[in-house]
């Protein structure tokens, strides 16, 4: 087993006794690592979200309700109880997206930068390639290049959850820029990759998405917007 397949495992089932991701496990310090950080963090949510309910609650709640029953108040002291209620919906909502949002911006990073480390070839100061060479090499991937993406040092195809995705790199103004191009929109809303050596970005590009991987510090924003413009994502091929 691989790191890449060892992460997206630990993504999809962290819980899991296989043996070969125990073995993976003992003798690949990075990805032990991981395993650590991902059991930290689902601790430090489950002790978020694990709110203690008071003691005999619900009786609380229907002898109050019995008084006030009985209680001639105006109407809007019972829609303040309303709106409070509501507001406290409210917000423990938006708490549990917004840690969802952090967990999934977390498994993003961690998958684009396992992908970027388990192929350090494509980082090597490879000759340029060629418009054609790129071409062909997306083509199977259900990919067109209708223009420029900039000095382009590898094109090739992995995948990416299962997806036969495009592989590329752009030689950037300090470090190579590693562009994967999935026709499966794993994000509805712009994501930011971060981790110790490399940020990034993941965005929707039609039905499709672009990540875009380099070191901290490498402007992105040139080759996203040649990407978006010169990438076009044609019917998939049976491959």
């Amino acid at each position: 087993m691989n790191c890449i397949e060892f992460r997206r495992i630990l993504l999809t089932d962290p819980g899991t006794l296989d043996a070969e991701f125990t073995e993976h496990r003992h003798h690949c310090p990075d990805c032990s690592d991981a395993v650590e950080r991902s059991a930290h963090f689902e601790r430090c949510l489950q002790e978020a979200v694990n709110i203690p309910v008071p003691e005999n609650l619900a009786s609380r709640i229907l002898l109050k309700q019995s008084f006030e029953s009985h209680d001639e108040r105006p109407w809007w002291r019972t829609g303040r109880v309303y709106a409070l209620a509501a507001s406290i919906m409210l917000v423990a909502g938006l708490v549990f997206l917004g840690f969802n949002s952090q967990v999934e911006q977390r498994r993003l990073s961690e998958e684009f930068v396992a992908l970027v480390n388990g192929a350090p070839y494509a980082l090597a100061p490879n000759p340029r390639v060629s418009s054609s060479e790129i071409s062909t090499a997306l083509e199977p991937a259900g990919l067109d290049l209708q223009g420029d993406i900039g000095d382009v040092t590898f094109a090739g195809r992995c995948i990416v959850r299962g997806k036969l995705s495009g592989h590329i790199v752009v030689r950037g103004d300090t470090a190579p820029v590693t562009v994967f191009l999935i026709s499966e929109q794993l994000v509805t809303a712009r994501a930011t990759i971060r981790s110790d050596h490399y940020s990034g970005v993941v965005v929707p590009q039609g039905t499709g998405t672009i990540a875009i991987v380099s070191s901290p510090g490498e402007s992105l924003e040139n080759v996203e917007a040649l990407v978006r413009s010169a990438i076009r994502w044609a019917p998939m091929q049976d491959v």
